[in-house]
């Protein structure tokens, strides 16, 4: 299920509750975090990795997510689905459009609200 963060007035809401003012964010960046399986899976994941003679990890989980940095240098972190998801497979590119949809809302409100 996909988490819902939204927008409103000078706040921001994650699944309904306020989480932050919009003001108080100094950096904020889309973050694709590895999640780390257990030793024999990523074994024979990177024993079929390595004899498809592939450049790429074809099964790499990870989880999608925004990373505020406040101006007090609190960090928050917002997960945009439950779980991991495969890096690269079409619900990964789909979070990670919705992260970066709503960093450019957020920086569109800041760079207005300075003019």
């Amino acid at each position: 299920m996909e988490k819902l963060c939204s927008i409103k007035g000078s706040k921001l809401y994650f699944n309904g509750e306020e989480l932050l003012k919009i003001e108080s964010i100094e950096k904020i960046e889309v973050k694709a975090l590895p999640v780390r399986q257990a030793i024999k899976s990523q074994l024979l994941n990177s024993m079929a990795t390595f004899m498809s003679g592939s450049l790429i990890n074809g099964n790499e989980q990870c989880i999608v997510g925004l990373n505020i940095i406040q101006k007090d240098k609190k960090e928050i972190w917002i997960p945009f689905h439950e779980g991991s998801v495969t890096r690269f497979n079409l619900d990964y590119h789909q979070y990670v459009k919705n992260a970066r949809e709503l960093k450019d809302k957020i920086l569109k409100y800041i760079i207005k609200t300075q003019e």
